[in-house]
Parts: structure tokens; C-alpha cells; sequence
């Protein structure tokens, strides 16, 4: 676990800084729905929908273009299923109307599942978007959607509304 948040670090810092030109850093926290994409032969999905909280922390490469490192943790089918996500997307800023932000992203994640004799890790891709109403500043408040595409076969959604502060460095 170390390791992957080292290197998703590594990351940020490496796509976020060309000639250290970054506009500012975000730092948020999440909460909202997550639940199972697919089902088995029965339709029982893999994940019943349950609550999720996580944590953000961004670049402002520029005002349409940042590089976010998410980390959800979510607990499913009564208790016995712990799913915790570590991702990095790169979110593009497809309508900026002043008080709201609109963004699309997309970038790999890391899928750490455990419980009941179950340990692994899985890789995949996440896909999603925000809409931000900007408060002043420093204050964002907003709601988004995110797809988990997991390689080994279960994808899940997540629904999340957050809150961020945005620290301007003025770069």
C-alpha cells in the first residue's frame, strides 16, 4: 500500500509540474454510494450499494487541466467485504462558467478487496466527471460520478458529493 501511494505521489509530481508551472493545489474529502456494476448468473450484484468516504489531492497543472489522486474505502455485503481504491485521473475542464465547474476525467487505478479469506489487488481504469459550484476562493463544493472499470471482471459506480479547498500557489 506504501509503494502505490508512493508512486501515485510520484505521479502528481511528475505530471503536475512541467517547469513547476502549477496554478495551485486541492485537497478534499468525499462521501457518497457505491455499489456493484455487474452480476452473476442470478443478478445479484457483487457489491449492494453502501455508503463510501474518501479523500482527494490535486494539481492545477492550469485552469483546464488538473491531475487528481483519489482514495475511497467502502464496506459491502453485511461487513464482509472491505473495498478500498486508489486512483489518479487526468480531470479536463469542459465548461468553466465562473461559479461552476464542469469536468471529465479519466486515469489507472489500484482495487484493494478483502474480507472473509479474500485478499488482492486488481488493476483498472476510472472514468468520470464533476460538477463544482465554486464558493469563493479557497471553497468548492460539488457532486460526481465515477465508473470503475476493475481488468479482472467486477466494476462498480461511485456517486459522491465533496468538499475542496483549492491553495493558489500563483504559478
Amino acid at each position: 500500500m506504501k509503494k502505490i501511494l508512493l508512486a501515485v505521489g510520484l505521479g502528481l509530481v511528475v505530471a503536475g509540474s512541467p517547469a513547476l508551472a502549477i496554478d495551485g493545489v486541492y485537497v478534499g474529502a468525499e462521501v457518497g454510494a457505491i455499489g456493484g456494476a455487474s452480476s452473476d448468473a442470478l443478478g445479484n450484484q457483487w457489491l449492494d450499494t453502501q455508503i463510501g468516504y474518501g479523500g482527494d489531492l490535486g494539481v492545477g497543472v492550469n485552469n483546464l487541466f488538473d491531475v487528481m489522486a483519489r482514495v475511497m474505502h467502502s464496506s459491502h455485503n453485511s461487513g464482509t467485504l472491505s473495498l478500498t481504491s486508489t486512483t489518479l485521473a487526468a480531470d479536463f475542464h469542459v465548461l468553466d462558467m465562473g461559479d461552476f465547474v464542469v469536468s471529465l476525467g479519466a486515469g489507472p487505478g489500484f482495487y484493494f478487496l478483502s474480507g472473509s479469506g479474500l485478499s488482492t489487488t486488481k488493476f483498472g481504469l476510472n472514468y468520470g466527471g464533476e460538477v463544482d459550484v465554486v464558493l469563493s476562493q479557497l471553497v468548492h463544493l460539488g457532486v460526481g460520478g465515477r465508473f470503475h472499470q476493475v481488468f479482472s471482471g467486477n466494476d462498480y459506480w461511485a456517486a459522491t458529493m465533496r468538499i475542496g479547498f483549492m491553495f493558489n500557489t500563483g504559478g
